[in-house]
């Protein structure tokens, strides 16, 4: 009995200690985090910095990209990007804008051919832009071969698939010009579907905002000039936003996924909820044909894709079948905040065993972690239907993933053009606060090696 009250004490003292620490890390943590944010916010109000400050963040935005990305210069030599550098430095004034930081970073992420090398459009801008009711560019392009095309002018005065000949006196092919070299990616389609996605951030990011716009047209032949009026960016946010939803026929036998993003922050609904719920209604329905649209998807979190696959392959699948990730001190903290604060004291190898190498190997390095296969869910609660998937230059990231193992498993027709995202890929992207700006820079960590290899994932009417 006094045995049993004594490991009885310890435990309860174990306990106490557990609970003690575990309390003391989460308050810690959230400081922390509070205290960085609070930081990068200050920074971020900042509009106009000096050449000094702007030179810093240009050294550490490559110091950065050297520690974390596994092989940054795959395209381009050290030695060029240390010139283009300097070439931006030079042309540095006394004092340099917060949009003309952004262009200035933008045009050196292109320079290293990389989709996941990037700076996305400042919240920061975003957030300004709202409250002003700043006036930007009311269409959507596509830009073609250095040709820009208007695939939708939210006004409605231009017909579709016009082409765009000049923009307030700037001819379109001196615009797409500017446009591509602040966007990054592996080909010039993939450059071209980015930098179409963001036109109209990235023409105010040049030229300011577009109350009034003098617009010079082709369509059927004929050139043909207006004037259109700007949007206020609230409301085109609202026009652009990304679906992920599904309706299913009238007769119930055929069900239509739009799925935009691999994400739901720009959605209404979470991305898991709705993948669930096509699959109940579909259940319930008898539907017998699914038709997934991935054309217009950028890309996300490739856990959906899994989640998706459950649904409707037959076979244990993995979309990666490994990844190579470098050891970085940015690394440690980017997986450190997916680590939920009361245990963040423990070591990361007992948290996330398969991540050890990152804790305990030297800054610099790289280590492999092999993917698991994953099973489908059990025939009964599977899509057994006919599944079509759609893909386009604009299926990206994990989009092209998520293809790549959709035509790996046979699981139904792939129709469409050739993807813009490759299966392998590098990724695990880290945002990255340069710390005299505040800007956010997007820099990946590993190296993914998906099904289908190094290739864009082609439709089966190329097979």
């Amino acid at each position: 009995m006094k045995r049993l009250k004594k490991i009885l004490k310890i435990l309860l003292v174990i306990s106490l200690l557990w609970s003690t620490v575990s309390i003391v890390s989460y308050f810690y943590w959230e400081n922390q985090n509070e205290n960085s944010q609070k930081r990068t916010s200050i920074k971020q109000e900042q509009q106009v910095f000096t050449k000094e400050e702007v030179i810093t963040d240009l050294r550490e935005y490559k110091e950065k990209l050297e520690s974390v990305h596994p092989n940054p210069y795959h395209t381009i030599t050290e030695k060029e990007f240390d010139q283009l550098m300097e070439n931006e430095i030079a042309r540095l004034t006394d004092e340099i804008d917060r949009k003309e930081l952004f262009l200035v970073l933008s045009r050196l992420s292109h320079s290293l051919m990389d989709e996941h090398v990037t700076v996305d459009f400042p919240e920061e801008f975003k957030t300004k832009m709202i409250k002003a009711n700043t006036k930007v560019l009311p269409l959507k392009v596509e830009i073609i071969n250095n040709r820009i095309f208007i695939q939708t002018d939210l006004t409605h005065q231009i017909p579709q698939s016009s082409e765009l000949i000049s923009l307030n006196g700037t001819l379109s092919e001196k615009l797409a010009e500017k446009v591509l070299n602040l966007k990054s990616g592996r080909s010039e389609k993939q450059i071209a579907a980015y930098s179409s996605d963001s036109f109209s951030e990235l023409t105010y990011m040049l030229y300011g905002s577009s109350s009034s716009n003098k617009i010079q047209y082709k369509t059927n032949g004929e050139t043909k000039t207006i004037d259109v009026e700007g949007m206020d960016y609230e409301d085109y946010l609202e026009e652009k936003a990304l679906i992920n939803a599904y309706t299913i026929s009238d007769d119930g036998k055929t069900a239509f996924f739009t799925f935009d993003e691999f994400d739901d922050i720009h959605t209404e609904n979470k991305l898991e909820d709705t993948i669930d719920q096509l699959f109940s209604d579909i259940k319930q329905q008898g539907t017998a044909n699914l038709i997934i649209d991935m054309r217009n998807n950028l890309g996300g979190n490739s856990k959906y894709g899994d989640q998706l696959l459950k649904y409707i392959s037959d076979k244990d699948f993995s979309q990666m079948t490994s990844s190579v990730m470098k050891v970085s001190d940015t690394s440690r903290q980017e997986i450190m905040n997916y680590i939920p604060a009361f245990i963040r004291w423990m070591h990361l190898q007992y948290v996330i065993p398969m991540l050890r190498p990152l804790y305990t190997q030297e800054l610099g390095s790289t280590f492999t972690i092999d993917f698991d296969m994953i099973s489908p869910y059990p025939k009964s609660e599977r899509f057994n239907g006919d599944v079509t998937l759609l893909i386009s230059e604009r299926t990206m990231s994990s989009a092209s993933l998520f293809a790549g193992t959709f035509r790996e498993l046979q699981i139904g027709a792939i129709e469409g053009t050739a993807t813009g995202g490759y299966p392998e890929h590098y990724g695990n992207v880290s945002s990255i606060y340069l710390s005299e700006s505040g800007m956010a820079v997007q820099m990946p960590t590993s190296i993914n090696y998906g099904v289908g290899g190094s290739q864009p994932v082609m439709p089966n009417q190329n097979d």
